[in-house]
């Protein structure tokens, strides 16, 4: 019998079920049980993707490889950002919020599928260079050190080059770069010889931007006019998680391992826990979902996790990011209503407004329909 959400869930892994006629469940629902919980577990349970052409499945299938994870619209449209860009040896710049997983971004862009140890790299962390002469020496070197150490652009035994915080450099150190990707030579400094740039070169900033204008953030960031116009159309951004929600399952299966034999899985989250981790805005990303489940490991698996025992697992500061404040505020009352199941009594909770208030703001922006 189907008589909760999770045999439901259990029915849909195992059959390619197209709907479910409850019979005499409804009586067997425990009086304690909230009804509207009940029905928001069985709509989660029974919510399924559309069904996949052969050339998505092909494409899920080669993000995996580098363990990329999740089925949602923009998840699907990083995929195709990366296979078309993993197959040139172009610059790229990615870009990724503090606490977003970004290896496997990176392995996609290499085509390793398992460590990028199996290849010759070089890190350069801007952020913990002592001098931003030390990061141009090792990237462009020195006459008086180019005999002892090629640099590394010009070293043909580096296969790939990854730059973290580039926006940390000069802005003069920016501009050379730019010109040397674009041109594929360079001089080294001190000297008149010029060498063929040989590695690809990944930057990857810890920026928080917003997709509609990548250009305008990552100029205020600190990038200049040069190096982010030579860089425009190789930009990847990684989605956050709190634009891709529906994917929250999905990853929570990919830290925990099978489902069926995890820990986590098996206590499993009530309808009330997941419409909170639902609603939550995840400023912290990936890690702090990484750290929540950390924290439910060895929790007594009789019962399901509650949204109460997530209050206190959740990070309840704003992000750094301008992102909410840069979008709009019928944006952010659409965002809300979808995060919450369109109760509007939930949402203007998140928002933090009355609910007259919210009625009067989807008049407003004419959202009734």
């Amino acid at each position: 019998p189907i008589a909760i959400p999770d045999d439901l869930s259990r029915v849909l892994d195992l059959a390619p079920v197209d709907g479910y006629v409850g019979g005499s469940t409804i009586d067997r629902m425990p009086l304690e049980s909230s009804v509207a919980s009940l029905i928001d577990g069985f709509r989660q349970a029974s919510a399924r993707s559309a069904r996949l052409d052969s050339d998505d499945q092909k494409l899920l299938n080669w993000g995996r490889r580098f363990g990329l994870t999740g089925h949602s619209k923009k998840y699907f449209t990083l995929l195709r950002r990366l296979r078309a860009t993993a197959v040139t040896k172009d610059p790229v710049l990615v870009v990724a919020e503090p606490g977003q997983e970004t290896m496997p971004v990176i392995r996609a862009l290499a085509g390793i599928p398992k460590s990028i140890h199996d290849m010759n790299i070089t890190q350069i962390d801007v952020a913990e260079q002592n001098f931003p002469a030390r990061a141009r020496n090792v990237l462009f070197g020195h006459r008086d050190s180019i005999v002892n150490r090629k640099p590394v652009l010009a070293d043909h035994l580096v296969d790939l080059v990854i730059i973290r915080s580039p926006e940390r450099l000069t802005k003069a150190l920016q501009r050379r770069l730019a010109r040397a990707l674009r041109d594929g030579v360079f001089q080294v400094a001190g000297s008149r010889k010029s060498l063929t740039v040989q590695p690809r070169v990944i930057f990857l900033s810890s920026l928080s931007v917003q997709e509609k204008r990548i250009k305008e953030d990552l100029l205020g960031a600190g990038l200049v006019e040069e190096f982010v116009s030579y860089l425009g159309g190789w930009t990847v951004r990684i989605p956050p998680l709190r634009e891709r929600l529906s994917d929250l399952r999905a990853i929570i299966a990919n830290y925990t391992g099978d489902p069926r034999d995890s820990e986590i899985e098996n206590s499993v989250f009530s309808p009330a826990a997941i419409q909170k981790l639902r609603a939550h805005h995840w400023p912290g990303n990936e890690a702090e979902l990484h750290a929540l489940l950390g924290s439910l490991k060895g929790r007594s698996p009789s019962q399901p996790v509650q949204p109460e025992e997530l209050t206190s697992l959740l990070q309840h500061e704003k992000p750094e990011s301008s992102t909410l404040d840069n979008r709009s505020e019928k944006d952010r009352i659409v965002e809300a209503l979808w995060q919450n199941g369109f109760r509007r009594s939930k949402a203007a909770e998140a928002l933090g407004m009355s609910r007259k208030t919210l009625y009067n703001k989807i008049k407003k922006f004419e959202l009734s329909g």
